[in-house]
C-alpha cells in the first residue's frame, strides 16, 4: 500500500490539472462539455489529485504513463507498444488491453503528448480487433459480465472517433458499428441498472467494469449512452459503499481469484480509496484506479459519505435473476442477444441455455469456456441432437456444473464501527462452486474470517470447477444471517451424484480462514474460536470437532474439521454492545447450541436470544421467520427501492441521489 500524503507545491499543479480533466477541457473529440449531475463529494477532486500525485513519482507503466499524459509530463510509449503487442497478439480475447489503449488514446485528445506515430500504431491495431462474438476471426471465450462491457465500450468509441474507417475483416465501417454496438451496449447498462450486477461486489470485477463505464461517461458523444453509464456506476459504487469497512470491500463476493487474506487487495481497492477516501492504494499504476483519478465521473456526495457512516445498519439487497425467470423479462434462450444476457452470467452450460451454446459454437466458432476452442469440436458435434435432448443432458451433472452461473444473488451485510458480516443468502446450496465467495466476517483488514468446503482439483489453481481452497468449493453451504449472527450449513450434493462415484474425488473436510496474527486476542475453547481485534469480537463455532492448523503454510490461521457435512455458527460483537472480551467469550461458550440430523440446528445467540434454522427448514429468530430471498433491489435506512423499481431515492441526512431508470437521468 501507498502513502496518501500531499506535497504542497506539486499538489497545486495537480490540482489544476484535475480540474481542467473534470471539466473536459484540452479541446479533442471528447463531449469536452461540463457534465451537470448530483452534488460531488467535497473532497472526491483532492483524493484524485492524490493519486495521481503518486502516479507522476512512479515513473513507469501503462497506467502512470496516462497519468503523466493528463499532468503534461513526458510520456514513455514503450509501456504503450508493449499494451499495442497484447493486442495484436490476442485480436479475439485481447479486451483488457484494447480498453486500456481506448482510454489513453481518448485522453490523448485533450492532453496532447504522444507521438503521432503511437496514436496511428494504436488506431491500428484497434481497428484490427475482434470486438463480439459474431465477428470473423477465433471464437471468444471472455464473455462474462465485465468482459462484455470492456469490449463494447472499446468498440462504441473507437467506431465513435473513426466513423468512416473499416475495422477489420467485418467490412463495417466505425458509423456502421456505432449503429450495430449502441443497443446492445444499452440493454448491458439498463440490465445493470434492472436486475444489479451479476458477478455481485467482486473485488475483481467491480474493479473491471470501472474501467469503461468511467471511459463511456468521458468520452461518449450520445448523452443517452453516457447518462446510463453513469447510472451504471453509480449503482456499482452505491454497492461498494454498502458492503464496505473501512474503505474496503469485506463482504460475500461473486467471483473470487484467490484465498483473501487481505482486503487491500482485487482491483476494486485503489477506486474505493480515491471515491470513498481512507483505505489504501493498491498500486500506482492500475487501470481502475487511474480511469477514476482521471476520470469526469464525480462520486455523488451521498454514496460517499454512506461508504464513511460507522453503522450500525443492516442492508440487504438483490442481484441477478435465475434462469427460470428470463421469460418473464422478456429474455429468451434464442437469439445472439439472448446469448448475450445469459453468457454475462456464466449461465452458457445450463438447461434452455445450453441449446443457444451449441447452435453458436457451430455458427461463430465462439464457446464461453475457459477452454473453449479445446471444446469447441465438441460443442460442434452436439449439433446434430435435438434442444430437448441437449436439455437434458445438460441437466444431469448440475450439482457440479450449475456453480458456473452466478444467477439471483440475496446479500446481507450487518456493519458496524467494529466490523461487518455479510453473506448470500440460502443461494446455491450443496452444489459445486467455481468462485464464489459465500460468507465473511470482518474486523479489519487482514482480520477476516469465512469457511469453505475445499474445491476437489488442482488446489493451487485460482479458478475452475469447485475454485480451490479458499473460494468456490467442493460444495457450497445454505447460509441463513441475522444481523451479527450467521448459520452456515454444508451438505454435499456430490456425495449422491452418479451413486456416489464421485464422491471421492472431493475432499472430506470443511475448514475456515482464522488469522491468528491479525488479531489481538484469541481463546480457543471446545468447538468454539474467539477473537478480539480492538473493541470489535468474532466468534466461530463448529459442530465437527475443530483442529487448529499448526504447521505449513495456514499454520494458525486454519481450522479444519472432518466430514463434508457440517454446522458453522458466526457471531459478532463488540464492546459497546456485548461488554468487555471476557463477558463475550463467556456468553458465546455458554451458550446452548443443539444440531440434529448434521444439518438442522438449534443455537441460543447470547445477543438475538433462540435461532433455529436447518437445510431445509426457515431461518427462526426468537420466534419470528426472517426472510432469506427473494430481497427487495435496497433494504437499508438509506433506500428503500422494491425489485422492479424504475426509480430509485438514496438519501442520507441532507444529502440525497435519485435515478429515473426510464428517463435514463440522475440528480441529487
Amino acid at each position: 500500500t501507498y502513502p496518501t500524503r500531499l506535497t504542497p507545491f506539486i499538489s497545486l499543479v495537480l490540482l489544476a490539472a484535475v480540474s481542467l480533466t473534470a471539466s473536459g477541457c484540452g479541446g479533442g473529440n471528447g463531449s469536452g462539455a461540463s457534465r451537470s449531475g448530483p452534488p460531488v463529494d467535497p473532497g472526491f477532486r483532492e483524493r484524485q489529485q492524490e493519486y495521481l500525485e503518486l502516479a507522476h513519482a512512479e515513473g513507469g507503466g501503462l497506467h502512470v504513463q496516462m497519468a503523466r499524459l493528463v499532468l503534461g509530463e513526458p510520456v514513455n510509449e514503450s509501456p504503450i507498444r508493449e499494451r499495442i503487442d497484447d493486442v495484436l497478439a490476442r485480436p479475439e480475447d485481447g479486451d483488457f488491453a484494447a480498453a486500456d489503449l481506448t482510454r489513453l488514446l481518448h485522453l490523448s485528445d485533450r492532453h496532447p503528448g504522444l507521438s503521432p506515430e503511437i496514436v496511428a500504431d494504436i488506431e491500428r491495431a484497434l481497428l484490427g480487433f475482434r470486438y463480439w462474438f459474431n465477428d470473423p476471426g477465433q471464437g471468444q471465450t471472455g464473455l462474462t459480465e465485465n468482459h462484455q462491457i470492456t469490449y463494447m465500450a472499446s468498440e462504441y468509441l473507437m467506431a465513435q472517433r473513426l466513423p468512416d474507417a473499416v475495422f477489420g475483416e467485418s467490412g463495417f465501417t466505425g458509423r456502421q458499428r456505432m449503429v450495430r454496438v449502441r443497443p446492445r451496449l444499452l440493454r448491458w447498462l439498463n440490465d445493470r441498472a434492472r436486475f444489479g450486477y451479476s458477478e455481485w461486489l467482486s473485488t475483481t470485477y467491480y474493479g473491471v467494469d470501472i474501467r469503461p463505464l468511467v471511459t463511456l461517461v468521458d468520452f461518449a458523444e450520445d448523452p443517452e449512452i453516457r447518462e446510463r453509464a453513469a447510472i451504471a456506476m453509480d449503482l456499482l459504487v452505491y454497492d461498494l459503499a454498502l458492503n464496505s469497512f473501512e474503505s474496503r470491500l469485506g463482504c460475500t463476493k461473486g467471483r473470487v481469484n484467490s484465498q483473501i487474506t487481505d482486503l487491500s487487495g482485487g482491483i476494486a481497492t485503489t477506486p474505493m480509496a480515491i471515491l470513498f477516501g481512507g483505505g489504501s492504494y493498491r498500486s500506482p499504476n492500475e487501470s481502475a484506479g487511474t480511469a477514476v483519478a482521471t476520470s469526469e465521473y464525480g462520486i455523488p456526495r451521498v454514496l460517499a459519505e454512506i461508504a464513511r457512516d460507522p453503522g450500525p445498519f443492516v442492508t440487504r439487497q438483490r442481484n441477478g435473476i435465475d434462469i427460470e425467470e428470463g421469460p418473464t423479462y422478456g429474455i429468451g434462450f434464442e437469439t445472439d442477444e439472448d446469448a448475450a444476457f445469459w453468457y454475462a452470467m456464466g449461465a452458457w452450460s445450463q438447461p434452455n441455455v445450453f441449446p443457444l451454446t451449441v447452435r453458436l459454437a457451430e455458427q461463430y466458432g465462439t464457446v464461453p469456456a475457459g477452454e473453449g476452442q479445446v471444446l469447441r469440436p465438441f460443442f460442434e458435434a452436439l449439433g446434430i441432437l435435438p434442444d430437448d435432448l441437449l436439455n437434458r443432458l445438460s441437466a444431469i451433472p448440475q450439482p457440479i456444473t450449475a456453480g458456473s452461473t452466478y444467477d439471483r444473488s440475496d446479500i446481507i451485510t450487518y456493519r458496524s464501527p467494529h466490523g461487518t458480516l455479510s453473506s448470500n443468502q440460502d443461494q446455491m446450496k450443496g452444489i459445486v462452486g467455481f468462485a464464489q465467495h459465500a460468507w465473511q466476517a470482518t474486523l479489519g483488514q487482514r482480520a477476516l474470517v469465512y469457511t469453505t468446503h475445499p474445491g476437489p482439483l488442482d488446489q493451487d489453481s485460482a479458478k475452475g470447477i469447485g475454485g480451490n481452497l479458499w473460494n468456490g468449493g467442493s460444495s457450497m453451504p445454505r447460509v441463513g444471517q441475522h444481523h451479527n449472527v450467521a448459520i452456515v450449513l454444508y451438505d454435499p450434493a456430490v456425495e449422491s451424484l452418479f451413486c456416489g462415484l464421485l464422491a471421492d474425488l472431493f475432499p472430506d473436510y470443511t475448514h475456515a480462514d482464522f488469522p491468528r496474527a491479525a488479531v489481538e486476542e484469541v481463546v480457543s475453547e471446545g468447538h468454539w474460536s474467539v477473537a478480539r481485534k480492538g473493541d470489535g469480537y468474532v466468534a466461530l463455532y463448529s459442530h465437527a470437532t475443530p483442529t487448529w492448523t499448526t504447521e505449513g503454510e495456514f499454520a494458525d490461521r486454519e481450522i479444519t474439521a472432518p466430514g463434508g457435512t457440517n454446522v458453522w455458527i458466526c457471531e459478532l460483537g463488540n464492546a459497546a454492545e456485548s461488554g468487555s472480551f471476557a463477558r463475550f467469550v463467556d456468553g458465546v461458550l455458554g451458550a446452548s447450541i443443539e444440531v440434529v440430523d448434521g444439518t438442522e440446528v438449534r443455537y441460543g445467540s447470547p445477543s438475538r436470544g433462540p435461532i433455529t434454522f436447518g437445510w431445509d427448514a426457515p431461518l427462526v429468530v426468537d420466534g419470528v421467520e426472517q426472510a432469506l430471498g427473494p430481497h427487495p433491489r435496497y433494504d437499508n435506512p438509506f433506500s428503500e427501492v422494491p425489485w422492479g423499481a424504475r426509480r430509485l431515492e438514496i438519501r442520507r441526512g441532507e444529502t440525497s441521489l435519485t435515478l429515473d431508470l426510464d428517463a435514463g437521468t440522475r440528480g441529487g
